[in-house]
């Protein structure tokens, strides 16, 4: 799911388990303690915190945390303006904070006439 309110995760949560204890969900959006637990494949915003012991516990459990930038963030980012040397700050700050990555997003997102 993509940036959606914690109130709505709940909810949809709530809903997938009662067909599917094991299903795993993904979310791409604000970090919300109070869910995490149930986020299989999370990956925060890069203004967001997570602490030290929930990356351990999520690794442990072999569940995948990441980060990724917006339109919000105009620096550092990966637009097609960007200076190279922020893809790999990224990359970087992906490591040294504990993330399993980076989640780029919509790379392959094209209208009709890209080139117009």
């Amino acid at each position: 799911m993509d940036e959606r309110p914690l109130e709505d995760m709940e909810k949809a949560i709530s809903v997938i388990k009662a067909v599917d204890k094991d299903f795993k969900i993904a979310l791409a959006g604000r970090y919300h303690p109070e869910i995490e637990k149930d986020i299989f494949d999370y990956s925060v915003a890069s203004n967001q915190v997570i602490e030290p012991e929930v990356f351990k516990r999520r690794k442990a459990e072999g569940s995948n945390t990441t980060f990724y930038t917006s339109c919000t963030e105009g620096y550092p980012n990966i637009f097609t303006f960007s200076p190279p040397a922020e893809s790999a700050w990224l990359s970087w700050f992906a490591l040294n904070n504990n993330y399993d990555g980076y989640l780029r997003w919509a790379y392959n997102c094209w209208n009709a006439n890209p080139l117009q």
